[in-house]
């Protein structure tokens, strides 16, 4: 079932990046020679895979899957490119539903229940909605990073409190939000209004 995460064992899916957002209008090329010029950050190299932009203009360090140590990588980016400068890692996310929960679980016996499932999962608050389903039960929709997310799917099932919880993966699918087309975004602009 780890093979079955909505697609999202292929290709490059599961590798990380740094995003680097300039405040204001300085240039993005001084950013890269400002970052590589530094002999502290010379470590954190041989997990890039690519430095290019995003659609937003922002400059993105995409990292290969064995990368290690991101924090650490943004910690050091930060401290050298100055405080005007927004830099945060991004993971590959994937949304899951927990179903069969009893009608009195609450947030914090799921959070505390994937704690103890996944060791840590590293993230704040990772329960999207805790909504009620049929039969007097429950069902919940979590955003995990990948990595956490294929190890739940293997595991299957989820003890909350006394239920054993199912597990499945919820595949979401981009729409464009001015023709409802799926698999492409406004930016790409194919389809006339609705």
């Amino acid at each position: 079932m780890a093979g079955a995460l909505c697609e999202y064992g292929a290709g490059d899916r599961g590798s990380s990046a740094v995003l680097v957002k300039e405040a204001n209008s300085a240039s993005y090329a001084d950013i890269p020679r400002n970052v590589k010029s530094d002999p502290k950050l010379k470590e954190f190299s041989a997990g890039v895979t690519k430095i290019r932009r995003n659609a937003g203009g922002a400059l993105l360090f995409e990292l290969s899957k064995e990368a290690k140590n991101i924090e650490d990588m943004v910690e050091a980016v930060a401290s050298r490119v100055g405080k005007e400068v927004e830099v945060c890692a991004k993971t590959q996310r994937a949304t899951l539903a927990l179903s069969d929960m009893d009608e009195i679980t609450t947030k914090e016996d799921l959070r505390s229940a994937l704690a103890c499932a996944l060791g840590d999962p590293h993230d704040g608050d990772i329960v999207r909605s805790l909504r009620p389903a049929y039969g007097n039960t429950q069902r919940a929709t979590i955003n995990l990073a990948h990595k956490d997310a294929a190890r739940l799917l293997a595991i299957g099932r989820v003890r909350v409190g006394w239920v054993k919880c199912r597990v499945r993966c919820i595949k979401t699918v981009n729409r464009c939000f001015r023709c409802w087309l799926p698999d492409y975004v406004t930016a790409q602009g194919k389809g006339t209004d609705k």
